[in-house]
């Protein structure tokens, strides 16, 4: 499941007998902090135009000709959101201190 399926929600894989959680889109600030340590700022305001088309129902190609940029480079930080949005919501529901914790403990799963 992608953005654009998921009715302005945020996909995330969980498996079981409902693969898929919808959780709500995170506000600006939040999305900010999930990136501040990842991206240069300049990219922030551009991943965050970029993703909130996607979620609003644009094509891949639709994004990726508003900002020059290919449908695979928006696929790409799509996925990277994704990620990022499971490890923060692992680490809120299950306790742990920050997403990057919870991102490593997906890993070695």
């Amino acid at each position: 499941m992608n953005l654009s399926q998921a009715n302005g929600k945020v996909p995330i894989e969980v498996g079981g007998d409902s693969p898929w959680l919808l959780i709500e889109w995170p506000s600006r600030e939040a999305f900010d902090a999930l990136w501040s340590s990842r991206t240069p700022p300049a990219n922030i305001e551009k991943y965050w135009a970029m993703l909130v088309l996607r979620k609003d129902g644009a094509k891949l190609s639709e994004v990726g000709g508003k900002f020059s940029v290919s449908r695979e480079r928006v696929r790409a930080i799509e996925a990277r959101f994704l990620r990022l949005m499971k490890a923060h919501y692992l680490g809120q529901t299950l306790g742990t201190a920050t997403p990057e914790r919870s991102h490593a403990q997906a890993k070695n799963r």
